[in-house]
């Protein structure tokens, strides 16, 4: 699936075949993590060498996806701007610890990410689809806005490093998305986190959306089927950092 510059197709056939000659950054920043935690949780095991293929992923990844002077993750390798939705602050920190040889690189990219979210945020908390790895915006919100939620609390629950993320941004995006929206379970799923940023009286209208959305189904609900089951991981206390 990877082509010759080592990036994993984003698009492939049931059977590994490429049907896109780049990667997306997200995709294989998700599973660089995945190899991480599973490489923790089994190694010992034998089955799998998970360090060595999470590694190679990471190589990858900081190469080819991350602009080096701003620390923030490339839309595409080689472009100048890039997708709010793309950057995942609580993985560059469990990254810095596996990836002691370039700790400094990713500790430099969490503190980025975090600093990214602060100047790309609107007053509404919403962030749109692209925009600059200073955070100015490059257009407007689609559905790559919807994520970005997902990744900021994702970090306040395994981390609580920034009190913005609960003090202004979830406020702001809670007050937002109370009567807002696209209706869908992709929706509903990302939004289901900030129960983890509002206080209960207030987050437990996000989550209960989430349990009484509809299971995405059929072959084109990929998007927010992924969504989902990632929503239900992290509400339920079973997406955890192993690192």
């Amino acid at each position: 699936m990877a082509n010759g510059k080592g990036e994993i197709s984003w698009q492939c056939s049931p059977s590994g075949g490429k049907m896109s000659s780049g990667g997306a950054p997200d995709g294989e920043e998700y599973v660089a993590a995945a190899l991480i935690f599973a490489h923790h949780r089994w190694s010992a095991s034998g089955k799998f060498d998970y360090a060595s293929e999470a590694q190679w992923v990471l190589d990858v990844i900081r190469t080819r996806y991350f602009e080096p002077n701003y620390h923030i993750v490339r839309f595409v390798s080689g472009s100048n701007n890039t997708d709010g939705s793309y950057i995942l602050p609580a993985f560059y920190q469990v990254w810095s610890c596996f990836d002691t040889e370039n700790s400094e690189f990713w500790d430099a990219s969490v503190a980025a990410a975090r600093e990214f979210f602060h100047k790309a945020a609107g007053s509404n908390g919403v962030i749109p689809d692209q925009s600059s790895f200073t955070g100015g915006a490059l257009g407007g919100a689609g559905s790559d806005a919807k994520r970005c939620v997902m990744n900021i609390m994702m970090d306040h629950n395994f981390f609580a490093a920034d009190p913005w993320q609960t003090d202004t941004y979830a406020t702001a995006y809670g007050e937002t998305m109370r009567s807002g929206g696209d209706g869908s379970a992709a929706q509903f799923s990302c939004n289901a986190l900030l129960g983890f940023g509002l206080p209960e009286a207030d987050g437990k209208t996000f989550v209960d959306r989430l349990w009484k959305a509809q299971i995405p189904s059929g072959q084109w609900r990929y998007y927010d089927g992924t969504l989902y089951v990632l929503a239900m991981l992290h509400v339920s206390g079973t997406f955890k950092p192993y690192y």
